[in-house]
């Protein structure tokens, strides 16, 4: 409440209170069609399906929690008096989600029941449950949590132990005493719940900040920057900044916010925070740290701070880097430009979600390859390897003449069957050999590399200390098995996959008339026509693959991964003596005027007695100089060797 006694929302007065003109009305009708368009809001029986599953998780929570009551000695009427709530949060709770998406949910109990207990004894339970599939538990997370699919509804399920006695029905969840004597990680899990509680508290017109919301969520997916573990903004993130913007103008409708909304932030001084309310400092004894970069060192170098309106107060996009806070500044100005010709009238809705050209906008992409032998597996793995794949992104920033290093959110899936042939002795001292099929699931993230090269001039770009520093802390995980590899490679955008591309089909490339020019030392100047051929190459090991495509997000044309080399960091290890060739290849730009990359190997001219590929790149003849395990060490060598000769 200001001076004159009128309420206002936020830290500030509001920028305008001025009303819906007819033609912003008009604008908001053409704006909640078009998200009707894009399926965003779930039919009345998915809806129906959802309710009725969280009641049945709840009963299922309320019966293991008399359970462990009764365990530890408690008569089954205090049992059954100490209680549990589920809450939901997130876009469930706030009310934007749309059809399939999963629920975040949130179980409360009281303080007789341990954190073991919700991983061992409800873990079983539900397992039991025939209606639920694809349990795993994340315990050694920031925010420990049960993920599965209950009755057809996928949900995320955290715990919190509280220090009561009893959970009574109309617990609020937004009692800063709700925190006193608890652990961290319940002070963490019930974060989502008051956090979600208070915007909803914050905003002049829920309504409104929906609708708004919905848009703002499609956009953001549409255009590639939906993603907080990869260092773009989380669907908290984005709640956060429209919230503030509706309390910046209480009065306007979802088409004008949406208006503001790039205004204002295509304008926004970062790293200025972002904040709904004034920071609480509050002495609750559970240790936990407000966000305070006045205080906190680390704070201060969040770039671009957006804070959450619940004690304690965090910064939500902590992950973002330079690299992605270059390319959501690049989108918020988009987003202001198409706005202001919607407010004209000279543009429709549909230009603002029209999806992004990552893959047309790089020359040069870092391929991560990620693998395991089952689908569990491979989920777990994938899981790791993407909450790391942001910690790639500053190395490679440090890496001279690339400028910024941007994640694409969506990951490529599929399941490949390798058939091998494998050599065993026999016991007359014989060699036998047999063809085996093995499994592989795997999925594929890039990053596109915006170059800053010099006019005219050469650069090596060296991309081997990034790549080797992510590689040791992906594969220094305790959950790691023997099945689980990565590869990394890069890749040219005229040699990217047809399935990047929608409907599973690369654009037909523009003729051109370039010069063609061999490099020295390149004696068979058609070598490049055979870019993309992999042959597997294991020691004495030969393989076929094929490939059967799983799914694609975002893209249902898929044609299916091409296999690529696995990388062991034991055979690594073990081959570190191994001999090593003269000099590794590299990639080159060969013509300015293309977007071609080709291999330049640094190797004599002589003739090869047989052409061999690696990742589309011709290996250099050594044949008759080294051993057949010799390829296999060359292998390892060449994956962590990602040297760009740029002309």
């Amino acid at each position: 409440m200001n001076a004159e006694g009128k309420i206002h929302f936020g830290t500030t007065e509001p920028i305008s209170l001025a009303q819906p003109t007819s033609e912003e009305l008009r604008q908001t009708k053409e704006l909640e069609s078009t998200l009707v368009q894009n399926n965003l809001y779930e039919p009345e029986e998915e809806r129906n399906l959802r309710e009725e599953t969280l009641g049945k998780l709840t009963v299922i929570v309320k019966d293991w929690v008399r359970q462990v009551g009764i365990k530890r000695g408690m008569n089954d009427h205090s049992a059954r008096e100490a209680g549990a709530k589920v809450y939901t949060f997130g876009s469930y709770r706030l009310g934007v989600h749309g059809s399939g998406t999963d629920i975040d949910t949130l179980c409360v109990a009281p303080r007789h029941v341990d954190r073991s207990e919700f991983f061992t004894t409800l873990v079983e339970m539900l397992q039991r449950n025939p209606q639920v599939t694809k349990l795993t538990s994340v315990q050694d997370a920031n925010v420990p949590v049960i993920n599965m699919r209950f009755g057809g509804v996928e949900i995320d399920l955290l715990y919190a132990r509280l220090a009561h006695q009893n959970i009574p029905e109309e617990l609020d969840l937004l009692d800063h005493n709700n925190l006193r004597n608890i652990d961290e990680k319940s002070v963490l899990s019930l974060n989502g719940c008051r956090v979600t509680d208070q915007i909803l508290k914050l905003v002049p017109n829920i309504p409104n900040f929906r609708t708004a919301l919905r848009c703002i969520k499609l956009w953001a997916k549409k255009r590639g920057i939906y993603s907080n573990v990869l260092g773009y903004l989380g669907g908290i993130s984005w709640a956060l900044l429209m919230a503030r913007i509706c309390q910046l103008y209480p009065n306007a409708c979802p088409s004008h916010l949406v208006s503001r909304f790039f205004r204002v932030y295509d304008q926004w001084k970062w790293p200025n925070p972002v904040l709904l309310n004034t920071i609480a400092d509050l002495n609750l004894g559970n240790g936990m740290k407000v966000w305070n970069p006045r205080a906190n060192p680390k704070d201060k170098l969040h770039l671009m701070p957006i804070i959450t309106p619940a004690y304690p107060a965090m910064n939500s996009t902590y992950n973002v880097s330079e690299s992605t806070l270059s390319l959501l500044k690049k989108e918020f100005v988009r987003g202001s430009l198409v706005t202001g010709e919607i407010d004209k009238g000279n543009a429709k809705w549909d230009a603002l979600f029209e999806p992004s050209d990552f893959f047309h906008r790089y020359k040069v992409y870092v391929k991560l390859m990620i693998m395991a032998n089952s689908e569990e597996e491979h989920r777990k793995w994938e899981g790791w390897v993407e909450s790391r794949l942001r910690t790639l992104i500053p190395g490679l920033e440090k890496t001279s003449h690339i400028k910024y290093a941007h994640p694409c959110p969506n990951s490529f899936v599929c399941h490949i069957t390798e058939k091998k042939v494998i050599s065993t002795e026999n016991p007359e001292g014989g060699e036998e050999k047999y063809q085996t099929e093995i499994s592989r699931y795997c999925s594929t993230f890039f990053l596109g590399l915006e170059l800053d090269l010099p006019e005219g001039a050469r650069p090596i770009i060296d991309l081997s200390p990034a790549v080797n520093e992510f590689s040791e802390r992906v594969y220094n995980w305790n959950g790691k098995s023997e099945s689980m590899e990565i590869t990394v490679e890069s890749v040219s955008r005229l040699n990217l996959p047809d399935y990047v591309f929608p409907n599973g089909q690369k654009p037909v490339a523009k003729k051109r008339i370039v010069r063609k020019r061999v490099a020295p030392g390149l004696a068979n100047p058609d070598a490049k026509k055979a870019r993309g051929e992999v042959t597997k190459i294991e020691q004495t090991i030969t393989t076929e693959s094929s490939v059967h495509p799983i799914k694609s997000l975002d893209f249902p044309g898929e044609k299916g991964l091409r296999p690529r080399h696995s990388y062991s960091a034991e055979k690594a290890e073990d081959n570190a003596n191994a001999a090593l060739p003269a000099k590794t290849p590299s990639v080159s730009v060969l013509d300015k005027e293309t977007d071609e990359l080709e291999l330049i190997p640094q190797q004599s001219g002589r003739p090869p007695a047989s052409k061999l590929f690696y990742g589309g790149i011709e290996l250099p003849d050594i044949s008759g100089d080294y051993n057949e395990g010799f390829y296999e060490v060359f292998r390892q060598l060449l994956r962590f060797s990602f040297t760009l000769n740029i002309i």
